[in-house]
């Protein structure tokens, strides 16, 4: 999972192309490996208010007077940094406005509910359709402003989202009066796959209004999801990943460390705790530039990304096991599916737990594994049923109530 930047938390809609120049220096310099420019790029957008990214959907260009060089500039930055350049769209969703007034999009291929666009609104009141993707018409528009998207802008990575929920029952697109959503999510799904067909590089993010479209359907399209709008406390967070992960792969498990008024990431009283909770799934960043972050603090981020680079390649790969400990902490274990590598989070929940014990599970009894704290390095060698019989004990420290134990195979045991 490679770690990203986003620009949400930090500043909502109100974003320009200064802005985005130096937060893109900042993902850098923090060792981001993903830039990725969320909603309020669109022409219009804050019009109503600093959440109001409606106006300007479907249009697929970015607001001239805030975005003077074009998307494209911007990712060609990204590109220069080191960075993939990521592109929030809303595709389901259009404004009005492109219906009525630009005249690009069909009004046969909104969705209605009993001839409404939003039941118990008056489509006078509102100010955005759901596109039907059931209806090929409407696919094929979407598939074809995407593309191009695509290809003028460089972009690496589409942060797919929806906030739009109609039951469409309407009798032209194919569809009967009951089963709208499921032929609309049919349609979905084919538009994805031709995207990752002509795309194959395209990441895609999974987003749909703060995870409420969070199934195994869609993961088949999808590379990463967003788990929640509820992006802190940690201690939210990291179990959030810890229950999902017994279902869905961990890398596919996105959320965002960011300042919040519950858990500030500036003057954090334990800063390796709110970075290390979200470290067992996707790991990004959303922060912006007030508060500033202090050179200490930086650093510190700094390391901690680099410490989830390093597990990437046993996390790409692995199983997610809660591990039974004495109460007090909290211990995930995630496994690599051919047991040649497993990393260990440790979380002391109870300041009077000093100590606790951990088991993994799993790991190949006669072979031989090094243990590596993330912190203080190479603690020495053990094989795996010592590792999963005796344990490895762990105490509090002063500096974090978070433990990051790295597991690597040295030494293959003999075959039975």
């Amino acid at each position: 999972p490679r770690v990203a930047f986003n620009t949400w938390y930090g500043y909502g809609i109100r974003i320009d192309e200064a802005t985005i120049l130096r937060q893109m220096e900042l993902a850098a310099s923090l060792g981001a490996e993903r830039f990725v420019l969320d909603a309020g790029w669109a022409p219009g957008a804050g019009a109503l208010g600093d959440l109001d990214f409606t106006a300007g959907l479907g249009r697929f260009t970015a607001d001239q007077e805030r975005f003077p060089s074009g998307l494209g500039a911007l990712s060609a930055r990204a590109h220069d940094l080191g960075l993939e350049f990521g592109l929030w769209v809303e595709p389901e969703r259009v404004d009005l406005e492109t219906v009525y007034y630009d005249e690009t999009v069909d009004e046969r291929w909104l969705a209605r509910r009993q001839g409404s666009l939003h039941p118990g609104i008056s489509d006078a009141e509102s100010r955005a359709g759901q596109l039907c993707l059931a209806d090929p018409e409407a696919r094929q528009w979407v598939l074809d402003r995407l593309t191009a998207l695509i290809e003028e802008a460089g972009i690496d990575y589409v942060k797919w989202d929806n906030n739009d929920w109609v039951n469409c029952d309407r009798p032209d697109h194919g569809h009967g009066s009951a089963d709208g959503n499921f032929a609309h999510v049919a349609g979905l799904y084919e538009v994805l796959a031709t995207l990752r067909e002509r795309f194959p590089d395209l990441v895609i993010e999974n987003c749909a209004g703060g995870a409420r479209r969070f199934d195994f359907g869609i993961m088949r399209y999808t590379d990463v999801a967003w788990m929640d709008d509820r992006t802190s406390p940690s201690a939210l967070v990291r179990r959030n990943i810890a229950r999902l992960g017994a279902i869905f792969p961990p890398p596919y498990l996105l959320s965002f460390v960011v300042e919040a008024e519950e858990e500030p990431l500036h003057e954090a009283a334990d800063l390796r705790l709110l970075l290390r909770s979200h470290m067992p799934g996707a790991m990004g960043l959303s922060v912006g530039e007030t508060p500033p972050l202090d050179d200490w603090e930086r650093a510190l981020i700094a390391t901690e990304i680099g410490a989830h680079k390093s597990i990437a390649d046993v996390q790409g790969r692995a199983n997610m096991i809660a591990l039974k400990v004495a109460g007090g902490w909290e211990v995930m274990e995630e496994l690599s599916g051919d047991a040649a590598g497993a990393v260990l989070f440790a979380f002391q929940t109870d300041g009077e737990a000093g100590r606790t014990v951990l088991r993994p599970v799993g790991l190949r009894p006669d072979a031989t594994y090094e243990v590596r704290s993330t912190d203080t390095g190479v603690l020495g060698t053990a094989s795996g049923s010592d590792l999963m019989e005796s344990g490895i004990e762990i105490e509090a420290w002063g500096q974090s109530a978070a433990h990051v134990l790295v597991l690597s195979l040295v030494e293959e045991g003999e075959e039975t």
